[in-house]
């Protein structure tokens, strides 16, 4: 992806695609961090409700390859993602005074 900016459009149909597939592991939301300057490198925000199904994600030896996975089976770009990581509504409730926006940054 470096280089050139994300395909926004995408990432806003990957967010449906990654809670969908994604739901069974707890997964109600997902946001993505993109650097505005090259190389544009972008990180998934897999967000789930509570601390104890943050930490199960968390363990997961190769959770940037789950997305991957997911995103190759709805034939979406895995290229544009370069990490991905994940919180709980329970702790942003608690660390970030219950704000998506103060806790992704």
């Amino acid at each position: 992806m470096s280089g050139q900016q994300p395909d926004w459009n995408q990432l806003e149909r990957m967010k449906e695609v990654l809670v969908r597939d994604l739901y069974d592991r707890g997964v109600t939301r997902v946001e993505f961090v993109t650097a505005f300057v090259e190389p544009y490198q972008s990180s998934v925000w897999l967000c789930v409700s509570s601390d104890a199904e943050r930490d199960e994600l968390l363990a997961e030896p190769d959770l940037l390859g789950v997305v991957n996975a997911a995103f190759r089976s709805n034939g979406l770009d895995t290229s544009l993602i370069d990490s991905a990581t994940t919180q709980s509504q329970e702790t942003v409730s608690r660390d970030y005074e219950g704000s998506w926006f103060y806790a992704l940054r």
